[in-house]
C-alpha cells in the first residue's frame, strides 16, 4: 500500500527529459579591418607674413580592406589662423557624411567621413593668419579615427572595452609602440610677423 508515503496525498510535479538530435549551427562572424591614414599634410608656402594666407592639402586614405563608414577626421590649427575657402575631393567615391566645419574653441575643424576601400579624398584649407601673437613654426594636426566596428592594424587601442573617441588614444594604446600613420603634424609654415 502507497498510504502514508512520501507523495501521498500531495501534488507534485515531475518533470522528464530526454536527449533530443544534436544539431550544428553555423554563424558567420565578419571581422571588419581598415588600415585609416593621413597619406600626407603640405603647405603650399613655407614662409609667409601676418596677413597673408595659407593653404594646406590634406590626403587622408582607407588602405582596405573594409570599408569605413563615418570614420571622424579633424584638422587643428594654431590660434589666429582665419578660415578663408575649404574644398573636399572625394575622389569619385569618397564623400562627407558631415561637411568640414570649424570649432573655434578649440581651432579644430572637424568632419565624418564615408571611406571605401582604397579611397583616398584630398581637403584644401585656405587659411588666413591675422591674429598671431608669436612668430615662427606653425604646427597643425590632421587625424583620421575608426568606427567602433573596424579594428585598425595600427591604431587600435588594446584595450577592447574603450570606445573609439581620440585618434592620439588609439594610436597611443595600440600596444605596437605608440606610433601610428592616422596622425600626421605639419610645422613647415614659418610666420614673420613684421612686414
Amino acid at each position: 500500500s502507497n498510504s502514508n508515503t512520501f507523495g501521498d496525498n500531495r501534488a507534485m510535479d515531475t518533470w522528464t527529459f530526454v536527449k533530443g538530435q544534436q544539431t550544428t549551427v553555423t554563424a558567420s562572424v565578419i571581422l571588419k579591418n581598415a588600415d585609416l591614414m593621413v597619406s600626407s599634410l603640405t603647405a603650399n608656402k613655407l614662409n609667409i607674413l601676418l596677413g597673408e594666407d595659407v593653404t594646406y592639402t590634406i590626403k587622408v586614405k582607407n588602405d582596405g580592406p573594409s570599408d569605413v563608414n563615418g570614420a571622424k577626421f579633424s584638422f587643428t590649427i594654431p590660434q589666429g589662423y582665419s578660415p578663408q575657402n575649404i574644398s573636399f575631393n572625394g575622389a569619385g567615391y569618397g564623400s562627407e557624411i558631415n561637411t568640414l566645419a570649424l570649432n573655434t574653441t578649440n581651432n579644430t575643424f572637424t568632419s565624418t567621413l564615408n571611406l571605401p576601400s582604397g579611397c583616398e579624398i584630398t581637403y584644401l584649407v585656405t587659411l588666413i593668419v591675422n591674429n598671431l601673437s608669436v612668430e615662427g613654426n606653425q604646427n597643425v594636426k590632421a587625424s583620421i579615427l575608426r568606427t567602433n566596428d573596424i579594428s585598425d592594424p595600427d591604431a587600435t587601442d588594446s584595450n577592447i572595452n574603450n570606445m573609439p573617441t581620440d585618434a592620439q588614444s588609439e594610436c597611443t594604446n595600440n600596444g605596437l609602440g605608440g606610433s601610428c600613420n592616422n596622425i600626421k603634424t605639419n610645422n613647415s609654415v614659418y610666420i614673420t610677423l613684421a612686414c
